[in-house]
């Protein structure tokens, strides 16, 4: 019986892993590492529904909380500020309305869409959005943001209940 051929090992991804190597001899890990964002994973307060009657992003908590808000027709959402890539923070450009990776050249629409399905097949991660208080109605119910439930558009997640807000 003839011996079977030996199987190659698995190939790494050299180009990386020495990419790795020459960052922290250079001492540059720390920098890349501070462009990353983290984001919170406290619940807080986002204010009144009213506050966001009129249509487009909210970037007010994307510094201290990692979240873009966004209204579009009588929805707001919670975006997490994190590229769903490589981790680094996005930032909003206005003029083609849309989010965009300064790093990795990801491009998401003004809903937090991948702009190139091909390259990029995952959406921005929404967050849970709730109403403080389940009894009041209208612009006077206050908006909660809880970070640990994610809804991501790839697992068609975005169907779900809080991972929207609708205003009455």
């Amino acid at each position: 019986m003839p011996t079977p051929a030996p199987i190659p090992p698995p190939r790494l991804a050299l180009p990386a892993v020495l990419f790795a190597c020459l960052l922290l001899l250079a001492g540059c890990a720390e920098e890349v590492a501070e462009h990353r964002r983290y984001v919170p994973r406290d619940a807080f307060s986002i204010g009144m529904a009213g506050d966001y009657r009129s249509q487009g992003v909210d970037e007010r908590f994307r510094g201290a909380r990692g979240v873009f808000i966004v209204t579009f027709g009588d929805m707001v959402v919670a975006l997490s500020s994190a590229c769903p890539v490589d981790g680094h923070d996005l930032y909003f450009d206005p003029m083609p309305q849309q989010f965009r990776c300064p790093h990795c050249a990801a491009r998401f629409d003004s809903n937090g869409l991948p702009r190139a399905p091909d390259s990029q097949k995952r959406g921005m991660p929404r967050l849970r959005i709730e109403p403080v208080d389940k009894a009041a109605v209208g612009d006077a119910v206050e908006l909660r943001i809880n970070p640990r439930f994610r809804f991501l558009f790839e697992h068609n997640d975005w169907s779900q209940p809080f991972s929207m807000h609708v205003l009455e």
